[in-house]
């Protein structure tokens, strides 16, 4: 039996601990009300980013279409004139006083999908057509194992045991939740032996 050593003491707070069912059941009323104030201020703020979000993007799009424009007809300059200003391709850039303008080449190569979607459909895809040399194995980490064998685990580095936690939740009447953890004091074998 585990017996804390540590006196109760009840914390101070702003407000009243409950005495009865009745008083929690209100508490319970209050914090229903308090939540949907705070989530009517979160809609008001963001109404009123996303008004300065517009007029940020109507702003911005001048500027990023004459910056557009602007390149394209550099870019189109440079095309023309690619000869003498690289000096018969002697030189892979020119700079002037106001900036430099360059040509990379890129060299042919493959291009793969950057999303998980689509990377997960082109596994699929490679897997259905057999074509395996193209594909990775994966390591990834058995925590279930790790868990079946906490000792064995805990033993390497980089692994260690979590505290096992409660987790108090409220649940209003239109059903939304809110969660808090509370961390448990897991008892030493100090404690258990000094109990007894």
């Amino acid at each position: 039996m585990f017996i804390s050593k540590e006196p109760i003491v009840a914390k101070k707070h702003t407000f009243p601990i409950p005495t009865n069912d009745a008083e929690a059941a209100q508490l319970l009323g209050e914090l229903e009300k308090l939540k949907l104030k705070l989530e009517q201020q979160q809609v008001e703020l963001n109404q009123a980013i996303n008004v300065l979000v517009v007029v940020a993007d109507q702003k911005a799009a001048k500027v990023s279409d004459e910056f557009a424009e602007k390149f394209t007809i550099l870019k189109e300059y440079a095309r023309t004139h690619k000869t003498t200003l690289t000096d018969n391709g002697k030189q892979r850039s020119v700079t002037w006083a106001t900036g430099t303008l360059g040509w990379r080449n890129t060299p042919a190569g493959i291009s793969v999908p950057r999303s998980a979607k689509e990377v997960v459909t082109l596994i699929e895809r490679l897997i259905t057509l057999r074509k395996l040399k193209f594909l990775r194995r994966k390591w990834e980490l058995n925590v279930e194992a790790m868990e079946a064998s906490p000792d064995e685990a805990t033993a390497i580095e980089g692994i260690s045991k979590r505290a096992a936690s409660e987790t108090i939740y409220i649940q209003f009447a239109k059903g939304d939740e809110i969660k808090q953890k509370i961390k448990l004091k897991t008892p030493s074998v100090q404690d258990i032996t000094e109990s007894e």
